[in-house]
């Protein structure tokens, strides 16, 4: 496919080269352009925009998803998946799986009723639906690696702060904000990973990411053998450290994606993620004009479908967690 969208824009260029010269294109010129006429050539000097272009010279136009295409898969994906990984298994599983064992420890020291132990379990569902319904919007304007990487903070301080909590509703309200950034992180790393991937990859990845939620299961449940109901402030501040690492990686490694950078920084920033893309997998990105197609924002898409479905099947869950044991 990389070789197609090549091709395509060799002959775009040599189209351009004959109307330049007064000359027509036969259909079986074939000859490939080497670097250094690549080098050479005004036309085909540099990937910038159109207002930069010679006056007559018209440039080749490429979507971003031509680009990505071309920059290939290879070690920036890796990067950026392996950070995301990391993500939903310390920060996002580790973290709102603790539910049941705080809803247990929490039930049994304070003496809680099924209405009251029912509500711990709703403040984290309701914090979960107004993130998912905000983290869309917070993720169009001020960034997908912002989202991922404030929301991961806020998961780890307030779920930390869950261990201190001296009542109940205090312990609810304390779920409730800490939800707000589970869906928000979740909803965002999945539009990450279909903006950084090639068309066909991105479906396969999108569902590779949900294996590290039983990861971060499986390490909770090994945890829980260290720690019995009593102890349920202790396992909450414990599950919360291994996110601060995470965090720091994210911060230190985790990239905007090139579509945000097209969108809201303009066609100079974008180009410059593409070509970073392109070097850390080893390829080149071809010149011309980067465009943007009109496509639907994922983001909020994927946020408003997904959230009434989620609430539905988190409130079923708890209904039959706050029921009083026979």
């Amino acid at each position: 496919r990389q070789m197609c969208i090549r091709d395509r824009y060799q002959r775009r260029v040599r189209g351009n080269r004959s109307r330049r010269n007064g000359s027509t294109m036969s259909d079986k010129d074939d000859n490939p352009i080497s670097k250094d006429e690549e080098e050479k050539d005004p036309l085909i000097s540099g990937f910038l925009p159109r207002t930069n272009s010679k006056p007559g010279a018209e440039r080749p136009h490429f979507t971003l998803d031509e680009a990505i295409e071309i920059a290939g898969h290879g070690r920036y994906q890796h990067q950026a998946f392996a950070l995301l990984a990391l993500v939903w298994a310390l920060v996002l599983s580790l973290t709102e799986s603790c539910i049941p064992f705080i809803v247990s420890g929490a039930k049994d020291e304070w003496n809680l009723s099924g209405v009251e132990t029912g509500g711990i379990g709703f403040g984290l569902v309701l914090g979960g639906t107004i993130g998912s319904l905000l983290g869309g919007f917070l993720s169009d304007r001020f960034g997908r690696k912002k989202v991922i990487l404030f929301g991961s903070c806020w998961a780890i301080f307030f779920h930390g702060l869950c261990a201190a909590m001296p009542t109940w509703e205090a312990l609810a309200f304390c779920r409730c904000v800490f939800g707000l950034s589970i869906s928000a992180i979740s909803n965002c790393s999945k539009v990450v990973i279909a903006e950084v991937y090639t068309a066909n990859l991105r479906g396969r990845w999108n569902a590779c990411i949900h294996l590290f939620w039983q990861f971060g299961g499986i390490l909770l449940i090994t945890l829980t053998f260290a720690f019995n109901d009593a102890h349920w402030r202790v396992l909450v501040a414990v599950t919360a450290l291994p996110g601060v690492s995470v965090a720091v990686l994210l911060y230190l490694y985790l990239r905007e994606t090139s579509r945000f950078r097209l969108e809201n920084q303009g066609v100079y920033k974008a180009m410059k993620e593409l070509e970073f893309i392109a070097e850390s997998n080893g390829n080149t990105i071809p010149v011309g004009n980067l465009t943007l197609t009109l496509t639907l924002t994922l983001t909020r898409t994927r946020t408003l479908t997904l959230t009434p479905a989620r609430t539905l099947v988190t409130l079923s869950f708890y209904h039959t967690l706050s029921r009083p044991k026979l």
